[in-house]
């Protein structure tokens, strides 16, 4: 079973989570006086060495919320990625789908696909790999 489906079967709700991701993604109108989005579609969290463990934790969270589509972990230490997407049927998978330096990441969730390289542009792992 995988790290983030074990966390789903812990039983806890999004209600008691205090974190916020990284970035969250809502296709509903903006409402300036927000200061959280209510109904996000994708949520994305970058993973660090010092956070990778706490934010994995905080996934199951972001799985609860009805709205959320699509779960995006970005790597800060290379070029990859992990993907989460809810089945058509609600349910979510038993693994993440990884995405590798070369691969073109798709977001069904936002109709949106750019290739993972060109999210590193501008940063050292950019420069390491090559990429810019």
């Amino acid at each position: 079973m995988s790290w983030w489906r074990r966390a789903l079967f812990r039983g806890w709700r999004s209600e008691d989570n205090p974190q916020i991701p990284d970035v969250a993604v809502s296709c509903e109108t903006d409402d300036q006086g927000l200061r959280a989005l209510t109904e996000p579609t994708l949520v994305v969290e970058i993973l660090s060495t010092t956070n990778r463990a706490g934010t994995r934790e905080n996934v199951w969270a972001y799985a609860t919320i009805p709205t959320v589509r699509e779960i995006l972990l970005i790597r800060s230490t290379r070029l990859a990625a992990e993907l989460i997407r809810r089945e058509a049927d609600g349910t979510w998978p038993a693994n993440s789908r990884p995405v590798g330096a070369e691969a073109v990441l798709v977001l069904e969730s936002l109709d949106f696909s750019y290739p993972l390289s060109a999210v590193y542009e501008g940063t050292h792992l950019a420069r390491v790999t090559g990429g810019g």
